[in-house]
């Protein structure tokens, strides 16, 4: 009677089993996890956004394929490209200068303040031309900004005229552009002559290619649905959320 007894309860156990299996759509349930063994969930990934640039001293996070939307990120490559050329043009620039130093021409005599301006101008305007213009538009990419793009339009055109301005090699300028690029030839300063030709034609490209660009973003900021009233309503709530502003009011 007791093995007749348990053999009905064994078969009473599986009907109740299959019963619950059929009212949960037939499918069968899942054991529950083991003890000490928590179900990995998937981590979402973390960008580091810790400051990268320059890589000899970051000052600053720069990461176009990180930041910039894929639409116009052949733009923004192509303005980093542009910065970092300018930067290499006004070294060279500053070579040239010394170069017209060294050949002493008989008809130019500004040799040695050109030379002083080029050391300055290479010094001073990679980091002018980072922030005044090539980061503006850099965050205006990123962040889709009305201002940031105002803001590089007034001094990527600045910029532009400085390359013109450069190219014509004033004495005097800093520039070995083309006027001083003559007087070296003229002269028979081939070596000093040839250095200025280069720098010559340097500013000359880059002031076309940055016009080039000038027109593209232009492009791009106004294919965005972007416009000034955007960029005021920026400028105002950022002079809104300034604490020094506030607390002055």
């Amino acid at each position: 009677l007791a093995a007749k007894e348990a053999e009905l309860q064994r078969r009473e156990a599986e009907l109740a089993a299959r019963e619950a299996q059929l009212s949960g759509g037939g499918k069968p349930q899942q054991p529950p996890p083991k003890a000490g063994k928590p179900q990995q969930q998937q981590q979402p990934a973390v960008v580091d956004r810790s400051n990268n640039f320059p890589s000899c001293w970051p000052l600053v996070y720069h990461n176009l394929s990180v930041d910039i939307p894929p639409h116009v990120r052949h733009l923004a490559t192509y303005l980093y490209v542009g910065w970092s050329a300018f930067v290499g043009l006004l070294l060279w620039n500053a070579v040239a200068c010394f170069s017209m130093l060294v050949a002493h021409a008989a008809g130019v005599t500004t040799a040695a303040s050109d030379f002083g301006l080029s050391v300055m101008y290479g010094l001073v305007l990679p980091v002018v031309s980072f922030i005044s213009w090539y980061r503006p538009v850099y965050r205006a990419f990123a962040r889709n900004s009305s201002l940031g793009f105002m803001v590089y339009f007034v001094f990527g055109s600045m910029h532009i005229m400085f390359c013109g301005y450069m190219a014509l090699g004033i004495p005097g300028s800093g520039s070995a552009g083309g006027i001083n690029m003559i007087a070296m030839f003229t002269d028979k300063k081939i070596l000093a002559g040839v250095c200025c030709a280069i720098a010559f034609v340097g500013w000359a490209v880059s002031g076309l290619y940055f016009l080039v660009l000038l027109k593209r973003v232009h492009s791009a900021y106004r294919n965005g649905g972007m416009s000034m009233e955007g960029a005021q309503n920026e400028a105002l709530q950022s002079v809104a959320s300034n604490g020094a502003v506030r607390s002055a009011a």
